[in-house]
């Protein structure tokens, strides 16, 4: 008797078939557990999510198709899309990914060093990250490290596909379009901010800190199953 592969699979990899497909993680275990978001707009931002999953998956489609290339004008437009709907759905698994769960408060002391070195403090880390969140426009604020150097630093991602820092990897983002918090926190960017941070769970930041140290640049840690 031949069991069924039961093993958990994540959002990265493709499904095995001759076209490049990706599923969406599910992410309904935060549901109940984010403090101060409701799950109204938690589940309203999920399927904001799936269809980015389901727009990457139409895109790589139709550029992976020979025929379409014969219409340059609709195949160079889709190719410019693909980054928007890719960096989209890569950039809500990192938001999703490190809210909640077990051993919250617990940091690397190799990143809380690191903070410290290049910022001055957690509290100045903290206040310079809240304030790249306040400028005009929608996208992500990131905390990213650079692989070569080491150096720690907050950027904005705009949009989904406009800033992103070659050769460095995020290790958190907070997600600053208007869908992720107008519905309940209006325009309280601090508020919102302050709400998302409280839901941070630093032992998976941690992680992908060290990941990025030992240059192994994982960035989905939640898993699915096919």
């Amino acid at each position: 008797m031949v069991k069924k592969n039961t093993t958990k699979k994540n959002a990265t990899r493709i499904n095995k078939s001759k076209s490049v497909s990706y599923k969406p993680v599910d992410f309904s275990y935060l549901l109940g557990r984010v403090k101060g978001i409701d799950d109204k707009l938690m589940k309203i931002h999920f399927k904001l999510y799936e269809g980015l999953v389901g727009a990457t998956n139409g895109a790589l489609k139709f550029i992976q198709d020979p025929k379409n290339v014969k219409n340059m004008v609709q195949y160079s437009a889709v190719q410019k899309e693909l980054s928007l709907f890719y960096n989209g759905m890569r950039l809500h698994e990192l938001y999703f990914g490190v809210m909640c769960g077990e051993n919250m408060d617990h940091m690397d002391p190799g990143l809380i060093k690191e903070i410290n070195q290049y910022f001055g403090s957690f509290s100045s880390w903290k206040s310079n990250f809240i304030a790249t969140g306040t400028i005009p426009g929608v996208g992500f604020v990131a905390l990213c490290r650079d692989r070569n150097s080491g150096l720690l630093f907050n950027t904005w991602i705009n949009e989904f596909n406009i800033g992103e820092i070659i050769g460095a990897d995020i290790i958190l983002v907070m997600d600053m379009w208007e869908h992720a918090y107008i519905a309940e926190f209006g325009l309280d960017l601090l508020k919102y901010s302050n709400t998302f941070l409280t839901n941070v769970n630093w032992s998976v930041v941690s992680k992908l800190y060290k990941d990025s140290v030992n240059n192994k640049n994982s960035l989905i840690l939640q898993k699915s199953t096919d």
